[in-house]
């Protein structure tokens, strides 16, 4: 008679914090712990052992630990569409607010946890000229994030921006560590991954600009 050898269960995924059960978690075998898989314009804390992980092509994702409570957080984003943006006029400062919403959530969740500022390390991946029809905006989201941290006057760790590579990103909160992964362009779930956000921030702008929101 033969004996089949059982595979133990899962260990199961606890529950995420309070305003963040949206978030794709499952338990990855292979990092032996919990990860949190974002997708554009979504954020997560991890204050637990935790894996953070993303897709960004022309988007952002940045990775903030606190080294002191060695608890972490990422988020994905970018800058809504709006052609022909200059540094000072009315549409860019609207425009740079979704931005700043997006990196303050990420502060501000971490603040919760009782982070301080000066305690962060910052890093940065994304940003890549992967598609002629998001280059700009790729630009201009990587220039609005590295001019944001430096008027935080928060630190720079490790930067992976621009080029024209989608990236898989993994970031574990309680040691630190960032790997980053190249990955191919003909990657068709990527884009429409990133047109699927660039349409609803682009919904977003018109309804903020009507007053229908």
């Amino acid at each position: 008679m033969s004996v089949h050898k059982l595979q133990p269960d899962k260990p199961e995924v606890p529950p995420a914090p309070p305003g963040l059960e949206h978030i794709n978690r499952y338990w990855d075998p292979r990092a032996g712990m919990v990860a949190a898989k974002l997708l554009p314009g979504e954020f997560y804390i991890a204050a637990k052992e935790e894996m953070l992980v993303t897709v960004v092509g022309s988007s952002m994702a940045v990775c903030a630990r606190d080294e002191r409570n060695r608890i972490g957080g990422m988020v994905h984003f970018m800058l809504p569409p709006i052609e022909e943006v200059t540094d000072g006029n009315e549409v860019a400062r609207e425009v740079l607010s979704y931005g700043s919403a997006a990196l303050g959530s990420l502060l501000e969740g971490l603040a919760r946890h009782g982070s301080k500022r000066e305690d962060l390390v910052v890093n940065l991946v994304g940003g890549a000229s992967v598609w002629p029809s998001h280059a700009q905006t790729a630009r201009a989201s990587v220039r609005f994030t590295t001019q944001f941290l430096e008027n935080e006057g928060l630190q720079v760790g490790e930067i992976h921006l621009g080029d024209t590579m989608p990236r898989k990103v993994y970031f574990w909160p309680p040691s630190g560590v960032l790997f980053v992964r190249n990955l191919p362009v003909f990657n068709g779930t990527i884009k429409r991954r990133e047109d699927s956000y660039i349409e609803a921030l682009q919904e977003q702008w018109l309804s903020d600009e009507t007053g229908t929101g």
